[in-house]
């Protein structure tokens, strides 16, 4: 298995955590407002009711691919990794803190290896594509009024 080249980046959102792991934990809605997502559907839940195991089909510009993710939860994170479809493997985690004034400070850590030969460069620039929108789409979806 090829190594993930996994990447960082911290967004402020102007809604407090609460809110932001709100967004994150509502995967039902993610095809309505998270980009390329076509459909989600929880697996299964933890005793929590939180998504434990959620499927995943994303229109990945040459095809549609689906795959499972697992989540585990910790205080003001969301760490995930690969369980099974059509990609190798990926590992990805946010991490969320108040930032004193009514925001978070979202830092979402995120590598993927598709299975398909590409240079260390081209996947790197998938994988900061990947986690630029993922980040642009929770913030609006955050700091959008309900």
């Amino acid at each position: 298995m090829a190594s993930l080249q996994e990447q960082s980046k911290t967004i402020r959102v102007n809604a407090p955590p609460e809110r932001v792991m709100e967004v994150l934990l509502d995967f039902e809605s993610y095809p309505q407002w998270m980009s390329n997502v076509l459909e989600t559907r929880v697996l299964k839940r933890d005793s929590r009711k939180r998504g434990k195991h959620v499927l995943y089909r994303i229109n990945a510009v040459v095809r549609e691919v689906e795959y499972v993710l697992e989540y585990s939860y910790g205080k003001g994170t969301v760490d995930i990794s690969y369980v099974e479809g059509d990609l190798r493997d990926v590992r990805a985690s946010y991490r969320l803190e108040e930032d004193g004034e009514g925001g978070t400070i979202l830092t979402y850590t995120y590598g993927a290896d598709i299975g398909l030969p590409l240079a260390g460069f081209m996947m790197k620039r998938l994988n900061r594509t990947v986690m630029d929108a993922a980040l642009r789409d929770v913030k609006s979806r955050a700091e959008s009024v309900e």
